[in-house]
């Protein structure tokens, strides 16, 4: 039996439960973690660290419309971007490029993937070709994620394609990149096959085989232009594939000019794990240490989201961005444009930076994040007092100061007040505009700074928030 005292201690414990589960609930919204790190951000007006990298400046489209990339019907808001590569996959089972008659004559038909290079080339941007799928007419069973029947024909296929893009005869094409397969650890479920690598090596489908008879083609091309080819372009970094690949191209002295591989994750330290990882593995081949390194498709989310369509992945973009600015080469946003919804919606949790075109091809929040990140041209400057959900970016142009600041954490709780520095400059009257993400008003302050050469201000940042400060002397 229950004592008097217990009976009370369980009635309060019944009423008063309840209310501090909720003050705990809020206060994990409202207050940081304890382990978060908060911001103090100072920003050196003459620390200039060289030119400001521009890896964003990648982006990649999916096979949406019947397996092809239609770039055409968004032309203008790809071109307000100013993209330097576009990526595609699908060019042997989307395009009727492969054709193969009963007596075996293969024949090739570029016009239908001609017309998507047109369009990426009318953005600004040359094309970065993932060298997929299998061509059905090729396949040893016309599933276009399975082995060539002849392999002798895929190797036929790759020096074409090199031949026709980047042949001085042909396109005329420089620096183009062609990327061998797309995500091979999914479709196909390929592998890196036998330790000793030899043709029919029982293995199942071995990775290494369609690397090795890629770049073979790739190298057989005449009079073309400067290109680069590489791989493995899987669904992680993985070091078993990585490793395998460069013991690989070392043995058999084949041509590798980057490696990639591809990321979906909300925590934006694993973009880190991800880059560390390749650094300290490019470490132990000195061989390749002028290799390449991309990331040919990234996100926060592999899967339709709601996510996708709102501020928090413009914020994720940016925070992934501060992670590998400097330290690759490429990372291609996934994707352009979303594709077609079966249930007619605008906006469905896909990953475009646009709505498909049939509902106006408009740009989503993430398409204005790497339209803010362009705004920072010039040279990059040194800053110090990164927390660990605020992140930023500083650039100087001329006498122009600009400063990208953005409060990311994937739960959406950090909530903080940041201040921000700007040190060593030259005593005189500034002004300080401050733009807040998605707003159309921004704050105009007109400033002096004394011979100490300091401007310090205050910023609340709530969770997902952005701000892009500008100071320019008057």
């Amino acid at each position: 039996m229950f004592s008097k005292k217990q009976l009370l201690l369980f009635v309060l414990l019944l009423v008063f439960l309840p209310f501090a589960l909720l003050l705990t609930k809020l206060g994990a919204r409202i207050w940081p973690r304890a382990e978060m790190i908060p911001a103090n951000v100072v920003v050196d007006a003459q620390g200039v660290l060289g030119l400001m990298p521009e890896p964003w400046r990648a982006l990649a489209q999916g096979g949406e419309d019947e397996g092809r990339a239609e770039i055409g019907p968004v032309i203008n808001p790809v071109v307000n971007l100013k993209p330097a590569y576009i990526r595609i996959d699908h060019l042997y089972d989307a395009y009727d490029l492969v054709s193969q008659d009963k007596d075996g004559l293969i024949t090739y038909d570029w016009n239908k993937l001609d017309r998507v290079v047109e369009d990426i080339l009318s953005t600004g941007a040359l094309p970065f070709f993932s060298l997929s799928y299998m061509p059905p007419s090729l396949s040893r069973d016309g599933n276009p994620v399975n082995e060539p029947s002849s392999w002798n024909d895929w190797e036929n296929l790759v020096q074409a394609t090199v031949e026709h893009f980047s042949g001085k005869d042909n396109k005329n094409l420089s620096g183009v990149y062609y990327e061998i397969w797309n995500e091979p650890d999914l479709f196909g479920h390929w592998n890196m096959g036998c330790s000793t690598w030899k043709i029919g090596c029982d293995s199942g489908k071995d990775y290494k085989t369609l690397y090795y008879y890629s770049v073979i083609g790739a190298t057989k091309a005449r009079n073309v232009n400067p290109f680069k080819i590489g791989g493995p372009a899987t669904t992680g970094l993985y070091l078993s594939w990585v490793e395998s690949l460069l013991d690989f191209c070392n043995e058999k002295k084949l041509k590798i000019d980057f490696l990639s591989w591809h990321r979906y994750q909300k925590d934006t330290q694993v973009f880190e794990d991800d880059i560390k990882t390749i650094e300290f593995l490019i470490e132990k081949y000195p061989q390749f240490a002028t290799l390449e390194k991309i990331i040919s498709e990234w996100g926060s989310d592999s899967e339709n989201s709601p996510l996708n369509d709102g501020v928090f992945a413009a914020a994720h973009t940016l925070a992934v961005v501060r992670r590998f600015l400097a330290r690759i080469d490429w990372a291609f946003s996934f994707e352009v444009k979303d594709g077609r919804s079966s249930e007619n919606q605008a906006l469905w949790g896909r990953w475009g930076l646009l709505t498909h075109q049939d509902f106006g091809g408009k740009p989503k929040p993430r398409y204005y994040a790497l339209d803010w990140l362009n705004k920072l041209k010039g040279e990059r400057l040194s800053l110090t007092g990164e927390g660990s959900s605020v992140s930023a970016i500083a650039s100087k142009k001329g006498s122009k100061i600009l400063i990208l600041l953005v409060n990311f954490d994937p739960e959406g709780r950090n909530l903080e007040n940041v201040p921000v520095t700007i040190t060593n400059l030259n005593s005189g009257n500034y002004r300080l505009k401050i733009n807040q993400f998605l707003k159309e008003d921004y704050q105009v302050e007109d400033i002096t700074v004394g011979p100490n050469g300091s401007l310090g201000r205050m910023f609340l940042m709530v969770p997902h928030f952005i701000l892009l400060l500008e100071l320019s002397p008057l």
